[in-house]
């Protein structure tokens, strides 16, 4: 069993103790601490993991010097952003190796993530297993872009304690380390900005609803894909939104999530009364009509998605705990929502299970800080190297191309 199935299969089973009614609430808490603890332990142990960590040691060797990459362009610029060649070159002047980088980048992830938790008035457990099921691969294996979503949600997080200058900074800085930051996190602010001081009623989800519907039927990948091509974009831009258009899906598996939120709020009372509040839910209805324009173009989307997910997923728990006295319909719509939000974390660890070991290159076995004991830097670097290497060459293309319907079968 690898190590991703391990951490889903730890905070799965925590999550469950959100629903015991404790004598003392600070149980809860402990369950939650030691849960998020075991989590990030997981997550930064990991040791020259994956398939993209043969690109980012190039990188971390070979980077041009700070003073240079201001002066200057680097070798790197036409394919890595500004600000992650920059923090790999302060990294390689400070000899830090590639597994504490990728162990820094992970605590700030999770810095974050604590941080945002703080808003959660229950089901904590709940929400970090629900935002590691859907996002471990964000989390486990990019670095650029874990670093601009640590930085969205602090930035969020400032704009809630009114430290605008720290909202500034953390968003423009987010920029230089994805280019989608530029894109998802302005579509995010200018639905915050112009919505977080009315009030958003039920009606709005009602519409992102309709618009879900409808988009799942439109040929989005031919308008998409005509819009990346008359667009002022580079060539290597336009070869990778062309690459995440081509795995393009009406039906997916992830519509057992999409559904029951998309009811529940589109008919529970949108309970926004404090500033907090309506940053939240102003935050969750970006995430909504992102998700409901984008929905079939599932490949980019779970790449965008990762920016606006845990915010989500605290506005709607935080709407969950309001509705303790609705009526029957909101607290079936509820049960429902809890059960297909169980039975879709009990199917996606079982088929992260099948997934891995239908991978010739053997690209998600475990590889951690821990195989020292019994093995040489160089020899892991190698025997994971030539899984990466196998993985880009034969693996990829194979697995972007599976049949939805073979998974559910």
């Amino acid at each position: 069993m690898n190590i991703l199935v391990i951490a889903a299969l730890v905070v799965f089973l925590f999550s469950f103790t959100d629903f015991i009614p404790f004598k003392k609430e600070r149980d809860h808490d402990i369950c939650y601490k030691t849960a998020f603890f075991l989590t990030y332990f997981l997550f930064t142990i990991k040791y020259y993991y994956g398939a993209d960590f043969i690109f980012y040691t190039e990188i971390l060797d070979n980077v041009e010097s700070p003073l240079t990459l201001l002066r200057q362009n680097s070798k790197y610029s036409d394919y890595y952003e500004t600000g992650f060649l920059l923090l790999f070159s302060i990294f390689k002047q400070l000899n830090i190796s590639f597994w504490l980088a990728t162990a820094l980048i992970s605590t700030l992830y999770f810095y974050a993530i604590y941080q945002l938790f703080k808003y959660l008035p229950e089901k904590k457990c709940l929400a970090l297993c629900v935002l590691v099921i859907l996002d471990y691969n964000q989390i486990f294996a990019t670095l650029r872009q874990t670093i601009a979503i640590s930085l969205f949600i602090l930035a969020i997080i400032s704009f809630d304690k009114g430290k605008y200058v720290k909202l500034i900074v953390f968003v423009v800085v987010s920029f230089f380390f994805h280019k989608s930051a530029l894109l998802v996190e302005l579509l995010v602010m200018i639905i915050l900005f112009t919505s977080y001081r009315k009030n958003i009623t039920k009606t709005y989800f009602a519409i992102a609803t309709v618009i879900l519907v409808v988009f799942s039927l439109l040929p989005l990948q031919t308008i998409f894909a005509t819009i990346a091509d008359v667009a002022p974009i580079s060539p290597q831009a336009k070869t990778s939104i062309t690459h995440h258009l081509l795995q393009a899906k009406r039906i997916q598996w992830i519509l057992l999530l999409y559904i029951p939120i998309c009811l529940y709020l589109s008919f529970t009372d949108i309970k926004a009364n404090t500033r907090t509040d309506r940053i939240f839910v102003s935050c969750l209805l970006a995430g909504v009509l992102i998700t409901a324009f984008m929905y079939q173009l599932f490949y980019m989307l779970i790449r965008i998605r990762s920016y606006y997910l845990p915010l989500a997923i605290v506005s709607i728990i935080r709407q969950l705990n309001y509705d303790k006295l609705s009526n029957r319909l909101i607290n079936g719509l509820k049960q429902v929502l809890l059960l297909c939000t169980f039975l879709f974390n009990t199917y996606s660890i079982l088929l992260m299970y099948h997934r891995q070991n239908r991978v010739p290159s053997h690209i998600y076995d475990s590889s951690t800080v821990f195989d020292l004991l019994h093995k040489s830097k160089d020899e892991i670097i190698q025997e994971q190297s030539l899984k990466a290497m196998d993985y880009w060459s034969k693996d990829l293309n194979k697995f972007l191309h599976y049949n939805d319907e073979k998974e559910l079968k």
